[in-house]
């Protein structure tokens, strides 16, 4: 075993020799910071600088709460530790544990800093090792719990917008057939000619719309990913090339069919409904799929079960091997 000369073990000694005892003489210290691996959907933002720092107040006080520190002194051998008996005969024993932990919070560096005092290094350690395993259970029943519920949530959204995609696709589907009715067989020859010009740009602008929001999702899920790379780079520029030169064919197709559409003077009111409710199709087709690519993320975070929080050190007295 390690021999120390250090001035808490002279003082310690010391203390022996008059009869007393010191059961603060050794501090055991671990550190913990905020887990951020599970931010795995890109399209959920990441928390604010204030969010982290007002979570980690949240956690400093829940370390040294009544159920933390019950269940840390339910770990196994707690019970038997020396400073525990001792501390049993005399004082309420969530009340002396609580007095011996300090929770340091830094923001900055997103950490927790444990410190935990007993009168051996042994004690100190075993006793870190029980607060930092009963605290990281409950921020992970915690945690699930909130992050069950906001899943569930996710999915009812999604099944709302699904539903709601697909009674938009029916509207569109039948005032198409309406547009294309009215058409008619007592067109003129121009007038027909008219109609299947207005018929091939309508259906292209909504390819091109349909093109553009699979691209604008795609490039959403590349900007956002932590592990950026050559190719994502280069992924990325070309998605953002070929964004533009679709817009820019919206644009001219666009205007061209609002043109030919105006000059049907029987389709026009027809035409400008059907523009309106292709725009909102488009949009709301993009967001159901954001929504499920979020789901999607988020289905594979609960199946991987990440902590919120993981331990930077280990519990430890300075100059003390637990292995010696």
């Amino acid at each position: 075993m390690l021999r120390f000369l250090s001035r808490a073990s002279i003082t310690l000694c010391c203390l022996s020799l008059l009869g007393c005892s010191d059961d603060s003489a050794y501090t055991a210290t671990a550190v913990l910071s905020l887990n951020h691996a599970d931010y795995l959907a890109p399209l959920i933002s990441p928390p604010t600088a204030v969010k982290k720092a007002v979570q980690l107040e949240r956690y400093a006080q829940l370390a040294k709460g009544y159920r933390v520190l019950n269940n840390a002194l339910t770990q196994p051998n707690i019970m038997e530790l020396e400073c525990v008996k001792e501390a049993l005969e005399t004082q309420d024993l969530i009340d002396w544990l609580e007095e011996r932990i300090t929770v340091e919070v830094s923001p900055a560096k997103e950490t927790l800093t444990f410190v935990v005092s007993s009168g051996t290094p042994q004690q100190a350690i075993a006793l870190c090792d029980a607060v930092i395993d009963a605290f990281l259970d409950e921020v992970v029943s915690e945690e699930r719990n909130e992050f069950l519920q906001t899943l569930e949530t996710l999915r009812n959204l999604y099944q709302q917008k699904e539903d709601v995609l697909r009674i938009r696709r029916e509207d569109l589907h039948e005032l198409s057939r309406t547009v294309g009715s009215a058409s008619g067989e007592d067109a003129s020859p121009t007038q027909q000619l008219l109609l299947d010009q207005v018929t091939g740009y309508r259906q292209e602008i909504y390819r091109l719309y349909l093109e553009g929001a699979n691209k604008a999702a795609e490039l959403s899920f590349l900007e956002q990913e932590k592990k950026q790379n050559i190719k994502t780079g280069e992924a990325v520029k070309k998605l953002k090339r070929e964004l533009a030169q679709n817009k820019h064919k919206i644009k001219f197709f666009r205007q061209h069919y609002i043109e030919l559409a105006m000059q049907v003077d029987e389709l026009g009111e027809y035409s400008a409904d059907l523009v309106r409710q292709q725009d909102e199709l488009v949009h709301l087709t993009q967001a159901t799929n954001e929504l499920g690519l979020m789901l999607e993320r988020m289905e594979l975070q609960a199946r991987l079960n990440l902590r919120a929080v993981h331990i930077d050190v280990r519990p430890h007295v300075p100059g003390y091997d637990r292995d010696d």
